[in-house]
């Protein structure tokens, strides 16, 4: 379903270490509940976040870090269509994860209708991903010295993205420029061109 990293499991014994399997379907069922559309712009407020490091002897770090496993388990489950069962297997199988919590996760996930409705609502985007890219734009600036171009290595570009909703409304948009060198630039589409190899073995 999912390679599992070093840091993914790193990330699942500190779950299973400071979330018992009793408490964890309520944790997960938030996280779903937020994916789909809760209507909250955040998952935590920030005293629910220290009422939950508070109630879990968590760091707040700590917290992030389980958050976003958790996030990462659903979004996979998402893209392979994995029913409940298929899901607690692979935690338990691949990722070593003990049976109680890996069978709360397939329980948060069959639960009610999240699942179809997780589905139904990220087919064009992600989970936690509200904005999706519109535009990209460019412009080359170079470095003058001594009345000549220096050599290419100094070049910059100014790339600037832009971000609007999913559904192509304006009601959420924003763009910001980011500036590269040639080198910069270079390990940049490197990286996309790795991203790009590792989406077209998922389809």
């Amino acid at each position: 379903m999912f390679q599992v990293t070093s840091h993914f499991r790193a990330a699942a014994e500190l779950l299973e270490k400071k979330i018992p399997a009793e408490k964890l379907p309520k944790f997960l069922g938030k996280i779903l509940l937020h994916a789909i559309g809760s209507g909250e712009k955040r998952l935590f407020t920030d005293e629910q976040a220290a009422q939950a490091c508070a109630a879990l002897s968590l760091l707040a770090s700590e917290l992030k870090t389980i958050v976003e496993a958790c996030r990462y388990v659903f979004e996979k489950a998402m893209y392979n269509n994995a029913n409940g069962e298929a899901l607690s297997s692979f935690l338990a199988d691949s990722a070593g994860m003990g049976k109680s919590h890996a069978d709360a996760f397939a329980g948060a996930w069959e639960s009610g209708s999240i699942r179809e409705e997780m589905l139904k609502r990220n087919q064009n985007y992600t989970i936690g991903c509200p904005l999706v890219l519109s535009s990209v734009d460019w412009e080359l600036r170079m470095n003058l010295a001594q009345s000549r171009i220096r050599e290419r290595k100094d070049c910059v570009v100014d790339m600037s993205l832009g971000l609007s909703a999913p559904d192509g409304s304006g009601d959420a948009s924003e763009a910001f420029t980011v500036e590269f060198s040639h080198d910069e630039l270079s390990e940049f589409f490197t990286k996309v061109e790795c991203i790009q190899k590792q989406l077209d073995a998922m389809t």
